[in-house]
């Protein structure tokens, strides 16, 4: 839905709606008039990392969640 609506056509990419949700749940995924919500969109292209696309992603939007998510990526799955 978010390559659809955003029309990215490129690849590698990671692409991160800030606060967007979807209108119909049970809608198909495949309906990009589905999501609802701000358009704080935020898109890394490339051969990058999961790490550092979610890094660039996080010092954008200065996201708690995001700075979270890459503590526990930078920590392993099977850390504590």
């Amino acid at each position: 839905m978010v390559f659809r609506k955003y029309a990215i056509e490129q690849v590698p990419a990671i692409a991160y709606v800030q606060s967007t949700t979807t209108e119909d749940a049970a809608a198909t995924n495949e309906d990009p008039d589905n999501l609802r919500g701000p358009e704080d969109t935020y898109i890394v292209y490339g051969d990058v990392s999961l790490e550092r696309a979610i890094e660039t992603i996080a010092k954008e939007t200065k996201s708690d969640g995001l700075d979270g998510l890459l503590r526990k990526l930078r920590n392993g799955f099977y850390s504590h």
